[in-house]
C-alpha cells in the first residue's frame, strides 16, 4: 500500500511539481513525476476564464498550470505546498 503525495513549490518565475508514492509501512519514497514550468510562458487562451484574460497575477497563472496537471491532483492522497516567507 502506498500513499500519493503531490508537492508544489511556487516561485517568482517557476513552479515545480513533484509526485511521489510513499510506502505506508517502510516510508520508502518513489518519485513518479516531476515538472518544472516557467510561469511567464503560460498564457490565458480560455474565452470563459474566471480571471481577466490579461491578468498576470499568480492566482491566474497557477490556475492554468494546474489545469494542465489536473490528473496528478486527482490521484493525490495529500497535496503539500511550500510556505512562502512573509
Amino acid at each position: 500500500m502506498s500513499w500519493r503525495v503531490v508537492g508544489i513549490d511556487v516561485g517568482y518565475s517557476n513552479l515545480a511539481l513533484v509526485v511521489c508514492d510513499v510506502d505506508k509501512v517502510t516510508y520508502e519514497i518513489t518519485p513518479v513525476f516531476a515538472k518544472m514550468t516557467d510561469l511567464r510562458a503560460i498564457q490565458c487562451r480560455d474565452e470563459c476564464c474566471m480571471f481577466e484574460r490579461h491578468d498576470r497575477k499568480a492566482g491566474h497563472v497557477v490556475h492554468h498550470f494546474i489545469e494542465t496537471v489536473d490528473e496528478w491532483f486527482k490521484s493525490a492522497d495529500q497535496v503539500v505546498i511550500e510556505a512562502q516567507p512573509v
